[in-house]
């Protein structure tokens, strides 16, 4: 009888190790899944800021804009990015706690100038430095009319001086006005503000 016990208590007890091991597994790959990581974030930065959450859907962000610069070059420029936008991670945190929470609208030309901004910055020929540039100055026009000229103005200020914060990107920030838009003649843009079309 106790023989037949131990045998039951023995297969029980594999059985349930054997499930515990599964679901450990399951979820360490669902733990290394990117997609689940990429969400995880978008869902902390949404919980800090609750703008973000009313902000989706409101207008066309471009979200992860493709970088025109090596993978390496990029990390070291660019540092850390996990937000659904695709801009520096210390940047977006300085736009979200500088505009008031309430002005959707000045979030959303902020980004979007930011997005721009940082492909300037990535930009490897005059060209493309030269088109996002202008699509930036209307992006910056926009912000300048939700959020007033003196607000954006120390905006772009702080912004820039976080664009030049080491060596590298100093350089690069270097670069980009000297050799690339050194002597460029940038457009204005007449977009419409409140379509984000720019």
């Amino acid at each position: 009888m106790n023989l037949r016990l131990n045998k039951k208590m023995k297969i029980i007890i594999g059985v349930v190790l054997s499930i515990t091991a599964i679901i450990m597994i399951a979820c360490a790959v669902n733990n290394d899944n990117p997609k689940s990581q990429s969400q995880k974030m978008v869902t902390k930065w949404n919980y800090n800021y609750p703008q973000l959450v009313k902000m989706a859907g409101s207008a066309p962000i471009n979200k992860k804009p493709a970088q025109n610069i090596s993978v390496e070059s990029e990390d070291v420029l660019l540092g850390k990015i996990t937000n659904e936008f695709g801009i520096r991670d210390d940047v977006l945190t300085k736009i979200l706690k500088t505009i008031p929470a309430d002005n959707e609208s000045a979030t959303i030309h902020a980004i979007r100038m930011e997005q721009y901004d940082q492909k300037v910055f990535t930009a490897t020929n005059t060209k493309d430095a030269v088109n996002y540039a202008e699509k930036m100055g209307a992006s910056m026009e926009c912000l300048m009319k939700s959020f007033g000229m003196l607000n954006t103005h120390h905006l772009i200020m702080s912004i820039s001086d976080m664009q030049q914060d080491t060596p590298a990107r100093f350089e690069q920030k270097q670069y980009v006005q000297q050799k690339l838009l050194g002597w460029q003649v940038i457009h204005d843009i007449n977009g419409d503000c409140n379509a984000g079309n720019y």
